[in-house]
């Protein structure tokens, strides 16, 4: 199999903390003056951070789709007007699965524990985290969340087959002003 053309990159961005050290000011009197001197300490910062996957999928496993709503509408004459309304978020579609060792098609050069990384993956679905998919083939750049995701074992090479199923992740815009 050769190398896929579609990276399929997943971030995860999250605050968490971090011991950071510091120099530390300490005064001390030493033969009757002050003197200063800087001791390095270390303290708990709350720092952003991201976790970055990518997805071992080929063209043919990815799909996306997007929606649109419309209403019907009964005239007095028997016909029917079509009102149209908003966008619907896209859906992605992924059907692969998570090697139980590297192989050569991988894009990338870091490599995990399928299980682990399959329980990540449920435990951002269970979560309800907002997560940034990037797939540049196919010009996908968004917020997304995951909706289902099915893993499990089907042969005897310990590789874990999953279906994912994101859906992309709106923030309200809402106006404020004075009154």
């Amino acid at each position: 199999m050769a190398k896929s053309p579609i990276t399929v990159r997943i971030e995860h961005r999250y605050r968490g903390y971090v011991m950071k050290k510091y120099k530390k000011k300490v005064r001390k009197k030493v033969n009757g003056r002050y003197v200063t001197r800087y001791v390095t300490a270390t303290k708990k910062v709350l720092q952003n951070k991201v976790r970055r996957a990518d997805l071992p999928v080929t063209p043919e496993q990815v799909m996306a789709n997007r929606t649109k709503s419309f209403t019907d509408i009964q005239t007095v004459s028997k016909r029917e007007y079509t009102r149209s309304g908003a966008n619907n978020g896209r859906v992605l579609r992924f059907e692969g699965f998570l090697p139980s060792n590297p192989r050569s098609y991988m894009q990338s050069s870091k490599f995990e524990n399928n299980v682990s990384r399959a329980r990540w993956y449920d435990e951002r679905m269970r979560e309800g985290d907002v997560l940034q998919v990037i797939i540049s083939a196919m010009g996908i750049n968004y917020e997304y969340q995951i909706r289902s995701f099915e893993w499990g074992f089907k042969d005897g090479t310990k590789d874990i087959y999953y279906t994912m199923e994101l859906k992309e992740h709106w923030r309200p815009a809402l106006k404020t002003g004075k009154i």
